[in-house]
């Protein structure tokens, strides 16, 4: 077992840095999420970003409330960054990476928490993780799937808390926004109506009704992994 858990937010640009600040750290803030981490364990976050936002993120109010939780520290990756799309990628990877290196040996006694700078986490959502973690359990996954981002996002700001700068937003209802708004990817692999398109088999869809969507996906987001040998290099 081990008592000591570290968050790595990758993220560049502009828009990815507004959506870390104004949505996916404030749902991180939220209830059952980085506070139930951190009842259990030794937390830190590391945003690994552009050292041109250190500054802008440092005089967020909402990373100063992330640092009442937890240790906050910024990894950049300025020569990571490149110009052409398809290496989104394979920068990501390599920003991942930038965010464990420095943890050696300590890597094996460390559980490492994945977060995209678009992920929006429910309130409450991390309580299970927790369990699962404190079971001993090495890799936890946990499916997750797109919306269309001009519709739910101002729908998410408008739920933010003003005055505390938290994203509270109970999963039910998120669920209830994402299935209002799904991302072409999800209806496009929808399988139960007449016209579906299927160019890579990683993830289908079964429309319930309004309220439930089923899924089997290939590829489920990693949450959390607890290394059982040390990590050298980005395979």
């Amino acid at each position: 077992m081990t008592n000591r858990v570290r968050f790595i937010i990758p993220f560049w640009g502009e828009v990815y840095a507004s959506k870390v600040i104004n949505l996916t750290i404030p749902a991180l803030l939220a209830p059952g999420n980085i506070d139930a981490i951190a009842a259990h364990f030794e937390t830190e976050v590391i945003l690994v970003t552009e050292s041109s936002l250190f500054p802008i993120l440092e005089n967020q109010p909402v990373i100063w409330a992330l640092r009442e939780k937890a240790t906050v520290s910024f990894r950049p990756i300025d020569d990571l960054l490149s110009t052409v799309s398809g290496d989104y990628g394979v920068v990501l990877t390599l920003a991942y990476y930038r965010g464990l290196t420095d943890l050696g040996e300590n890597m094996l006694h460390t559980y490492l928490m994945f977060l995209n700078a678009d992920f929006i986490v429910a309130a409450g959502s991390y309580r299970r993780v927790v369990e699962l973690m404190r079971e001993g359990k090495r890799v936890i996954h946990a499916p997750s799937f797109r919306t269309i981002d001009d519709k739910t996002v101002p729908i998410l700001l408008a739920k933010v808390d003003r005055t505390s700068g938290v994203l509270a937003i109970s999963p039910r209802e998120l669920v209830r926004i994402a299935l209002r708004d799904r991302h072409s990817t999800v209806v496009a692999r929808t399988v139960n109506q007449e016209i579906y398109h299927l160019w890579r088999m990683d993830q289908f869809y079964w429309c319930v009704d309004d309220n439930a969507l089923i899924g089997y996906q290939f590829c489920v987001a990693l949450l959390a992994i607890r290394p059982s040998r040390v990590v050298t290099e980005p395979v």
